[in-house]
């Protein structure tokens, strides 16, 4: 059984599931450097299934899990004075003075915030990561997608489901490798993959 230490910023929520296989999560699990415990941050909420998945896992993980995915995708920016609010508010969803983190899961927050917020997610991201950090997450690339965002679990390495969980009046963006470097610019794509129509997998790293 591995050793688990985990802090967590949300409630509990219900289990559902539209499973599907990701493809690289199971790359980047399986080649963890297990030498110290793997330091995971997840912008989603508490997952019972995914906690049990990390709790019998043979990797040693510290994972801080910060249910941050409804407050980001509702920010937005109406003018310039609102800048620092927006970044305060940022600042206080995730934890201050820590370790860097070796894996980030993004799950597909980039498809649903306002552009002004991707400069301020960029820095925090940049100060929470090192240089062999792996950002894991999903990009809407067709318009023909769902239209809500969904709570993603992990199942095991090679099998995820996601649930319905936010209004689904909400659309999300189509975005392009092109646009998520404009959008992210001190991180690229290192990997990517179709998973299914209009799902995109896809790793990110630091540049510099």
């Amino acid at each position: 059984m591995s050793s688990l230490d985990y802090r967590a910023l949300s409630k509990i929520d219900a289990e559902s599931a539209l499973t599907f296989q990701p493809l690289l999560f199971e790359k980047i699990w399986t080649n963890l450097d297990v030498s110290n415990p793997v330091r995971i941050l997840d912008f989603g909420a508490v997952q019972p299934v995914s906690m049990d998945f990390y709790s019998n896992s043979e990797v040693p993980c510290f994972i801080t899990i910060t249910d941050c995915l409804e407050t980001l995708i509702g920010l937005q920016k109406n003018d310039e004075d609102e800048t620092v609010k927006l970044k305060n508010i940022i600042d206080e969803l995730f934890p201050d003075d820590v370790e860097p983190y070796d894996v980030i899961l993004l799950w597909e927050c980039f498809n649903y915030l306002d552009p002004a917020v991707f400069p301020l997610l960029n820095q925090k991201i940049k100060q929470l990561s090192h240089k062999k950090s792996l950002l894991y997450g999903y990009l809407h690339t067709s318009k023909y997608t769902t239209n809500y965002t969904c709570e993603f679990k992990i199942n095991s390495e090679s099998s995820f489901s996601c649930s319905e969980k936010l209004d689904k009046s909400i659309k999300p963006e189509v975005i392009n490798a092109l646009k998520l470097k404009k959008y992210m610019p001190d991180f690229e794509i290192s990997r990517s993959v179709l998973i299914r129509n209009g799902l995109q997998e896809f790793i990110m790293q630091l540049t510099k």
